[in-house]
């Protein structure tokens, strides 16, 4: 991969975008509301690029007159050993800049939190309240560029909060995600979300725990990895690796405004109420014996029965929700998780013996089946 042409272009009084071309494709990164006038480097571009690029591995050449900090290329060579453990079929990366930044200058004393106001980043805002500065918001990432609706009630709700608390907004709108996607389980997840704010030169940034310590598993965003996307310039903090239904219990606790909450992934306005995410979220709120406008409280547990979950990650979650269920006393809940739980374990068995058999062919087959009803 070849990352090369750097420019930087400010389109208005606080609108600044830095741009790169990866290879034959240009990737920009488009901010609004900056603490201080974007940093000509490529940082954010190599930060970004790296997990796919050890998809094919070699070298990363970058060329240009702009620098790569060589903090960072220290750090993603460690990153790069990690990835190389966790996902095997990944190949080696060299990272070559034409020029090497051997001291950047420190980042601003501002500290920057990535806030969708989900369960994670409102935790982390709370609990870091009196150090950050700005808040965080991107577009191109969990929101994408057809879900406008979505994003302007968003920016919103986010503006709302930051006013209130006199806190800053940064908005970040980045078409990294769709060219730089990987293959398989591997996952650059905390790598392209550390690049979008990298740019603006925060001292800080606060990257919200999504797993618990004893969740972790091979994922983008770890905290062993995203230490590891520091550039010299900017320290990144993977921040509160606690359980999900701790971080709620203690929003509950603490008063904050359960309307405020967005947690939803399907392309609803805000919470549609019936996905995983939703449900997810609805389920603690309901034991906690709370609910807000758009995730009511769970009158019945048969109703989780329709949930079928996807993803290791949401499997993760809902053991996290069994114990919480247990350790609340309502059995009735736990023998439904059970249910959930046990599915996608034997789901999951079927699918290695199904790799280990076939390669896989079986579940391709289903998914392309299944896609055409």
């Amino acid at each position: 991969m070849r990352i090369h042409s750097l420019s930087i272009t400010r389109t208005s009084e606080n609108v600044e975008k830095i741009s790169a071309g990866l290879d034959e494709t240009e990737i920009y990164f488009e901010v609004t509301g900056a603490p201080d006038r974007l940093r000509e480097s490529y940082d954010p571009f190599v930060l970004a690029a790296f997990p796919y690029a050890m998809v094919k591995g070699g070298e990363m050449e970058v060329d240009g007159d702009a620098p790569v900090s060589r903090p960072l290329v220290e750090n993603l060579h460690r990153a790069i050993e990690m990835y190389l453990q966790w996902w095997p079929y990944l190949a080696d990366l060299r990272i070559c800049p034409t020029r090497v930044e051997d001291h950047p200058p420190k980042g601003s004393g501002h500290v920057g939190c990535f806030f969708s106001g989900g369960v994670d980043s409102l935790y982390s805002y709370e609990r870091n309240a009196a150090e950050i500065t700005h808040l965080i918001l991107c577009l191109g990432l969990d929101m994408g560029f057809d879900e406008m609706e979505r994003w302007n009630r968003t920016v919103e709700f986010v503006s709302d909060v930051a006013d209130a608390r006199g806190k800053g907004l940064v908005l970040v709108k980045t078409n990294a995600k769709a060219p730089l996607r990987m293959p398989g389980r591997a996952d650059g997840h905390g790598a392209r979300l550390s690049s979008t704010a990298m740019a603006a030169g925060f001292g800080t940034l606060i990257i919200p725990a999504s797993n618990s310590l004893d969740q972790l598993a091979p994922w983008g965003s770890h905290p062993m990895l995203d230490p590891l996307f520091s550039n010299g310039v900017t320290e990144v903090i993977h921040d509160s690796p606690i359980p999900r239904s701790a971080k709620t219990k203690a929003l509950v606790e603490g008063g904050v405004d359960l309307d405020a909450l967005r947690v939803c992934n399907v392309r609803s306005l805000y919470n549609c109420g019936e996905c995983e995410k939703c449900l997810r979220t609805r389920f603690v709120m309901t034991l906690l014996g709370v609910e807000s406008q758009s995730l009511k409280a769970i009158r019945d547990p048969k109703l989780l029965r329709q949930l079928k979950l996807h993803s290791a990650n949401a499997y993760r979650f809902w053991m996290d929700n069994l114990l919480f269920a247990g350790r609340m006393g309502r059995h009735d809940f736990v023998r439904e998780i059970g249910r959930i739980t046990r599915s996608w374990r034997v789901r999951e068995a079927l699918r290695q013996l199904d790799d280990d058999l076939t390669g896989g062919r079986v579940f391709r087959l289903k998914r392309k089946f299944t896609s055409r009803e």
